[in-house]
């Protein structure tokens, strides 16, 4: 995570968005399925959906419900978004990625969406 010249912040990975493992709301025990749950919604949305909303600054998954992980409502929102990534079948998680309507391919943000983005 970085701050641009105009002092925005800048995400360039979900290792970014999660930040340290050690400052998440659980303990030590819990940190693997943290992890997983990082990785599920990474491999799911990518490193460039992230950069293109936090670009635009619309990022729904930075709302404070949702981040920092430090808080643990965020940690459950997380491990609740993951685990209904992880039951998707390929097929699907395919066309909600990279289908024609995919969050992927879009370029600007649904108006649902829109609602919870920041304004410059």
């Amino acid at each position: 995570m970085t701050f641009g010249d105009s002092g925005s912040l800048e995400l360039s990975s979900w290792a970014d968005w999660a930040g340290p493992i050690e400052r998440t709301a659980v303990v030590p025990e819990g940190r693997p399925l943290v992890e997983w749950a990082v990785d599920q919604v990474a491999g799911f949305y990518g490193d460039e959906w992230l950069r293109r909303q936090a670009a635009a600054r619309c990022v729904p998954v930075m709302t404070l419900a949702d981040w920092p992980l430090s808080s643990p409502a965020a940690v459950i929102r997380l491990i609740e978004r993951a685990a209904q990534i992880a039951i998707l079948g390929d097929q699907l998680r395919h066309q909600l990625a990279d289908g024609p309507e995919g969050f992927a391919t879009r370029t600007t943000p649904r108006s649902s969406i829109t609602s919870i983005c920041y304004s410059k």
